[in-house]
This record gives C-alpha cells, sequence and structure tokens, in this order.
C-alpha cells in the first residue's frame, strides 16, 4: 500500500484535530476568564530506506534516505495570557490582573478557576454560582484582623448580624486657632460675672436624712482663668414631713480647696417640683489671678432648676465671650449612643501662643478631664513660634453619669442611658496657630453605633470590606489565590474550573501582592483572551491543509486504481 495513502490520512486527522481546538476557542469567544488552546504538529517517525555513510578519501559521504509517514499532535497548550477587562458594576464580579486562581472548595477538594463571577447565597456565603462551590479566603477576627495564620475556609457575609456598637476611645482635633484673635474672658461687669444653674435635684431625699449632693464647677476669673470649685446641695426641708404651707428647701454652699471661695443660699421648690424662690445666689471669690486684689462674684440664677425623682443634674452655664471660639464632635458610648461634646477655646490674655479650652457634653451626663495635677474642665494649650503645638497636645476625658464625677465616688457611674462610661484619648497635636480662619474639626474617631451589613467591596489585594448602615466599615475577609509553577499543566474539569495534575506542580497559597504576583479588581470580569482574527487565519490554513491531506488520499487511491488496472 502507498505511503503517500497513510500521511494524508495523518495530516487529515491533525488538521481536523486542528480545527476542532479552533472551533471551540470560538465557540468560548464570549466565555468569562477562558484560556484559548492551542494544537502543536510535529512529523511523525521516519522510514529510514538507507542509513548514512561517512566520507571516505574516494567519495563523500551520503545522508541517510528517509520517508515520513505523516504528521501528528505533539501537544495542545492552554495559553494563559490575560484577558480583557470588561466592567460589570457588580461588586462580588472579581478578575485577577496577572497570575494566579480563585480556590473552591468541592467537598474535601480543591478546585481551581480564573472566572470570578461570584456571587452570595441565602446563608451570605460567597459563591460560585455555576457550581455552588465555596470560594476560599481567611476571614477576619471582631476588629477586623486578618492574619497569616488564619485557617483558610469558607468566605461567609455577616448578612443577618447586627454589627455591634464600639464606643469611642480615641478622637482628635485638626484646623486652625487664629493668632489674631482677641482674648476670650469671662464677661465681666466691673468684678461680677453672670451665670446660671438648670438640671435637677432629687426628689426623693428625706429632710430628717442628711440627704447631700456635691457638684463640681468652673468658674472663670475676670483674667479668664479657670478654678475648680464644689457645691454642695443638701434638703433642708421636705413638704411631705410638715403642714401644707411648707415648700421643699435646699440649701447649697460652695467652697474650693485654698478656702477662698464662699456662698450659701436656699432653694425652694413648689409641689410639682418647679421652682419657687432663692434666698442668697452670690458666690465671692478672693483675689484671683496675677496681682488681683480684688474679690470677685458671681451672680447664679437657679430659676431654671426643678426637683423631681429624675437624677441629679445641676449644670452651670456662662453667656459666650466674644471672643470665644466653638467646636464640637460627636462620640459614642457602649451601647451606640451619641453624645455631643463640646470644646470653647479661649486665648490667654497674659501669655503669648497659650489657649485655654475647657469642655462640656450634651445632656445630662458629666464630661472632665481626667488628670489629677490639674483642672477637671479646662487645659492650656501652647504653641511654639511658628505654630506648631508645644505643649497640652494631648488629654484624657471621660464621660460618666450625671452626678457621679461630682460625689467624689471612686467608681464611676455609668451614663444616663445605662451604658459604661466614656474614656476618650483626645489629640490636638495636630492643631496650628496662625492667623487666619478658625477651623479646627475632628479629623479622626473612632467608635460607631450598631448597624447592619449594607454594602460591600473589595480592594486590590482581595481583602472584603463591609460598610455598615452606621456609617463605619470593617474589614469582614480576605480572599485567597492559588499559582502553579506549570498552569499549563492543569486539567480543564469544565465550568471555567482546573483541577491539579502531576504536571502541574502544587499550589502555592498567598493573597495578591503578597506571594502571588497579582491584584483582584473589583466590579469587573476577565474576558476570553481568545484572538477571534488569529483564530480565523489559522481555521483558513488548517482548511486548507485538510483540503491537501485530502487530495493526496484521492491521487494515492488513483494510483491504486491503476496499479489494479494493470492486469486487465
Amino acid at each position: 500500500m502507498l505511503r503517500s495513502l497513510i500521511s494524508g490520512l495523518s495530516g487529515i486527522r491533525t488538521h481536523q484535530t486542528s480545527l476542532d481546538i479552533i472551533g471551540n476557542n470560538i465557540a468560548n469567544i464570549n466565555t468569562p476568564s477562558y484560556k484559548a488552546s492551542r494544537a502543536s504538529f510535529s512529523d511523525a517517525l521516519s522510514l529510514t530506506l538507507k542509513g548514512g555513510t561517512p566520507p571516505t578519501s574516494s567519495r563523500g559521504g551520503l545522508n541517510p534516505f528517509q520517508v515520513g509517514r505523516g504528521s501528528t499532535i505533539d501537544s495542545i497548550d492552554t495559553l494563559f495570557s490575560q484577558g480583557s477587562l470588561e466592567t460589570t458594576g457588580n461588586p462580588t464580579d472579581l478578575t485577577i490582573a496577572g497570575d494566579g486562581f480563585f480556590i473552591l472548595r468541592h467537598g474535601e477538594e480543591s478546585l481551581y478557576t480564573r472566572d470570578g463571577s461570584f456571587a452570595v447565597d441565602a446563608t451570605g456565603t460567597l459563591i460560585d454560582p455555576n457550581t455552588g462551590y465555596a470560594v476560599q479566603g481567611r476571614m477576619a477576627d471582631s476588629s477586623g484582623n486578618i492574619l497569616s495564620s488564619t485557617r483558610i475556609t469558607d468566605i461567609r457575609l455577616p448578612i443577618e448580624s447586627l454589627f455591634p456598637a464600639r464606643a469611642t476611645s480615641t478622637a482628635a482635633l485638626t484646623g486652625n486657632l487664629d493668632a489674631d484673635a482677641g482674648t476670650g474672658k469671662v464677661p465681666f461687669i466691673g468684678n461680677t460675672a453672670n451665670a446660671s444653674f438648670s438640671g435637677n435635684l432629687n426628689a426623693t431625699g428625706i429632710a430628717t436624712i442628711p440627704t447631700t449632693y456635691n457638684k463640681h464647677i468652673v468658674i472663670y476669673d475676670y483674667l479668664g482663668n479657670a478654678h475648680d470649685i464644689t457645691i454642695q446641695f443638701k434638703k433642708s426641708k421636705d413638704s411631705a414631713a410638715g403642714p401644707p404651707t411648707v415648700l421643699d428647701e435646699w440649701t447649697w454652699t460652695a467652697s474650693d480647696s485654698s478656702g477662698d471661695v464662699s456662698g450659701t443660699g436656699a432653694i425652694t421648690f413648689k409641689s410639682d417640683g418647679s421652682f419657687d424662690n432663692v434666698v442668697g445666689a452670690t458666690i465671692t471669690c478672693a483675689a484671683w489671678g496675677t496681682g488681683g486684689t480684688d474679690d470677685i462674684t458671681v451672680d447664679i440664677d437657679f430659676a431654671e432648676m426643678t426637683q423631681t425623682n429624675g437624677p441629679f443634674s445641676p449644670m452651670l452655664t456662662y453667656p459666650m465671650a466674644d471672643e470665644t471660639y466653638q467646636t464640637s464632635m460627636l462620640v459614642y458610648d457602649s451601647l451606640g449612643g451619641t453624645h455631643n461634646v463640646i470644646i470653647n477655646f479661649e486665648k490667654d490674655p497674659l501669655l503669648n501662643n497659650t489657649w485655654r479650652w475647657s469642655i462640656g457634653v450634651s445632656g445630662n451626663d458629666e464630661i472632665y478631664i481626667n488628670d489629677p495635677s490639674g483642672p477637671q474642665y479646662s487645659k492650656q494649650l501652647v504653641f511654639n513660634t511658628d505654630g506648631t503645638v508645644k505643649t497640652g497636645a494631648t488629654a484624657n476625658l471621660i464621660i460618666e453619669g450625671p452626678g457621679g464625677f461630682a460625689d467624689g465616688t471612686a467608681v464611676l457611674s455609668n451614663l444616663e442611658n445605662g451604658s459604661s462610661p466614656i474614656r476618650i484619648a483626645l489629640d490636638l497635636s495636630q492643631l496650628a496657630q496662625f492667623a487666619g480662619a478658625f477651623t479646627p474639626v475632628p479629623s479622626a474617631r473612632d467608635g460607631h453605633g450598631a448597624g447592619s451589613l449594607d454594602n460591600i467591596t473589595f480592594d486590590d489585594t482581595g481583602t472584603l470590606i463591609g460598610t455598615f448602615t452606621n456609617g463605619s466599615s470593617q474589614r469582614l475577609a480576605q480572599v485567597v489565590l492559588a499559582d502553579f509553577y506549570n498552569p499549563a499543566g492543569l486539567v480543564k474539569v469544565g465550568g471555567n474550573l482546573y483541577s491539579v495534575s502531576m504536571n502541574s506542580g502544587s499550589p502555592v497559597i498567598g493573597i495578591a501582592g503578597s506571594g502571588i504576583q497579582a491584584s483582584v479588581i473589583s466590579n469587573a470580569l476577565e474576558g476570553s483572551n481568545v484572538d477571534l482574527a488569529n483564530e480565523f487565519t489559522k481555521m483558513i490554513i488548517a482548511q486548507r491543509g485538510f483540503e491537501a491531506n485530502s487530495r493526496v488520499v484521492t491521487t494515492s487511491d488513483a494510483i491504486l486504481g491503476e496499479l489494479i488496472n494493470l492486469k486487465r
């Protein structure tokens, strides 16, 4: 039989296989992350008709006489070049830009894919929607930390969990204090200032049993300096224990640690708890301040006070001076409740580049500076000549329940809503003092209220970040990737999935940008890397090759026919 017939037949087979591969590539032109295949040909084992001979002294050498037996498929390779990026707008659609594969769990088996068209199922698990296989990664702890030692597992979103509230523990201000500002002082008329008390005295006290509350306040002298004062409220008459004409009466006494402060009076309340009258409403302070010689008096208005069964919550307020600047920041307690912390800044009239700031808080809760060596309600902030902070850049604030600090107890009281006291490390080091507008604003603050998962995003390392209804965000998990020394050795198992083979090598597990030379892109998919123009070109070549080999077969058949006809 003619060897050309065998060669032509092998050529038909190899070109048919090539057309099969080309057709499959074209069929997957729109398959996400599909990797094109390529067929490589080689010649078949040749028949040696005569071996080669070496040259001699009388003649040259002869090459071997060989006749080929056609062609064969040498290899079918998968080309792992990068596909084009196709934006989808779906946050769970992921693209690997670079090396590596996503890992999917199928029972105890791991499968690998470049197709990142993932979805979230009813349990919150990130899955491949075509197979239901779970995407693998590392989950974050309750603080959002993802450790390399954490075991790899299914990525699960907290779709039904309530993100717990976290109390504020750190806060910072940034901005400018106007260097050209005038000095802020409490507005005195002569040596007299005005202030007012508001809040509540607890009506459950009984006059025959000593019922005493201490309230710590700050009184400012005419230089703007703050002084800590203690006002003791004591119930002295109880309408429930006397005739109908007797009103509830509280006495108050002002004092300080130095003995320079004096003042006393009595407040009466009607049976409905409203204010009735006051006798004595002046606090007298000895000559304060450098070179001070005159006593200072503060006239206090008690008309806004009440007496109910509510908590003890008196609060002293001053009218704001013209050169007092104010900013505020919202902080959270352990139950997610919000509290507005008010910070007043006043420029010191005697000291250059020095400001005094004081604090207050909304509601009936107390706030003070936890500094045993200094005032509890105000502090100095000193700047260098270049406008940067020199001293007083930090302070520890405490917010606790009404009357807690005033009682002088060592144990802090819970806030009015029942949450734990708030301890805040306040950082003022980013403030500056230049001529210009007053611009201090909160620049950093932790803490948040409770919330549920609202949205998710992935960063370029594959870290899953959850945004919650309380406005906070936290890392939830991180997708891990696998890479292979020979990715072309992986076995295609359908569904854009690959499995390990003996020639692919074991997977190298890592994360994008660290161990794996890749980045993860969210809201996009990797397109097929099939080059349609190239495939059509190869199709034409394969078609012509198939036709040519078919002609070899038909020609060989015609020659065989002539041989058969020789005996006729």
